[in-house]
């Protein structure tokens, strides 16, 4: 009986230990460089595109809502350039993306140009970093891209657009 009871103190402190390890992973305390990294590998990852996925990047930033996009900015790489505190609790992080293309709808256009975006953080009640502004369009790779497309497909009844949608997809591969 004593040996039961010290292995449920053991798997009762494992799992505490478990639980406070994973919620420092989901805040955002470190440093600002490190929450815009989560938000732009999220954003890449297409979790702006949707109502549905758009809460993985909630706890990342301050706005409570986002204007609905007609358009997304398709990345090839993106890279931290600069980062400057300014104050405990206030920082800028510059970004620098490689625009391949901009998607409106079905319709793709290619290009090639760098964008560069400051983003400006603040602490929270919580002490995590917290991005303030801009607000900017979702910029995600050609891969989420296409599979975005591939689930639009798999609603989709009209054959019309189920066949722009395979074209975009070739097109998005082609970046």
């Amino acid at each position: 009986m004593l040996k039961i009871k010290h292995y449920a103190t053991a798997k009762m402190l494992l799992v505490l230990v478990m639980i406070m390890i994973g919620s420092t992973k989901l805040c955002n305390g470190g440093q600002p460089e490190e929450t815009v990294k989560k938000y732009y590998v999220a954003d890449l990852n297409g979790s702006r595109l949707s109502a549905a996925t758009s809460k993985t990047v909630k706890n990342l930033v301050l706005w409570q809502e986002e204007p609905g996009w007609d358009y997304a900015f398709i990345t090839n790489n993106v890279r931290i350039v600069n980062v400057n505190k300014t104050a405990d609790i206030e920082a800028s992080v510059e970004v620098r993306y490689e625009i391949v293309g901009i998607l409106r709808g079905d319709d793709l256009l290619s290009l090639q140009f760098n964008e560069v975006v400051d983003f400006y953080l603040t602490k929270d009640g919580n002490k995590d970093w917290k991005i303030k502004s801009p607000i900017i369009p979702p910029h995600i790779s050609n891969l989420s891209a296409g599979r975005h497309a591939k689930q639009l497909i798999s609603v989709e009844s009209d054959k019309e657009r189920k066949k722009k949608l395979n074209h975009l997809i070739e097109r998005l591969r082609e970046l």
